[in-house]
C-alpha cells in the first residue's frame, strides 16, 4: 500500500477576484457600492501552491483525479525520510528546548527543510496600507 498526502485534481485554476466578484453579485445583484480590497500578500501566502517538493512525484491511484505525493522507494533505501533528517530534527528540538536564538533556530529548520525561507517581521493590516500595499478596485 503506497501513503503518503493525496493531492486531488480540482481542475483549472480560478481567480480569487473572480470568485469574490461572482459572490458580491449574486448576493447584491448590480449594486456597485461593493469594493474589493487588493492589500497584497500577507506574510506565508503564495501567489501558487507547490503540490510536491522538489524530491516528491505524482504517484497514480485507481482514481484518475487523486494522487500521492510520494519518493520513489529506490531513491533513498526505502526510507521516506531525506538522509540525516532525524539527525536534523534532533538538533533543532535540542535547540529549541535551550532557547537558542532565533539565528541558530532558523539554519537548523534549513537543515530539516532547504526550502524553507522564514518571513519578514509582520505588521498590522493599518501600517500596509499607510505604506501603499491596499488598493480598491470597484465591483
Amino acid at each position: 500500500i503506497i501513503q503518503g498526502p493525496y493531492v486531488l485534481d480540482m481542475g483549472a485554476p480560478v481567480k480569487i477576484v473572480d470568485v469574490a466578484h461572482r459572490m458580491i453579485l449574486l448576493l447584491n445583484g448590480q449594486n456597485r457600492n461593493t469594493f474589493v480590497i487588493f492589500t497584497g500578500l500577507r506574510p506565508g501566502e503564495k501567489l501558487t501552491e507547490e503540490l510536491f517538493s522538489h524530491d516528491e512525484r505524482a504517484i497514480s491511484t485507481s482514481h484518475p483525479m487523486i494522487r500521492i505525493a510520494g519518493r520513489d522507494p529506490e531513491s533513498n533505501g526505502g526510507d521516506t525520510l531525506p538522509s540525516g533528517f532525524r539527525t536534523n530534527l534532533q538538533d533543532l528540538i535540542s535547540l529549541a528546548e535551550q532557547d537558542a536564538d532565533r539565528g541558530a533556530i532558523i539554519d537548523a529548520l534549513r537543515r530539516c527543510v532547504p526550502s524553507y525561507v522564514p518571513l519578514m517581521d509582520t505588521f498590522y493590516s493599518d501600517e500596509r496600507s499607510s505604506l501603499g500595499f491596499a488598493a480598491e478596485h470597484e465591483v
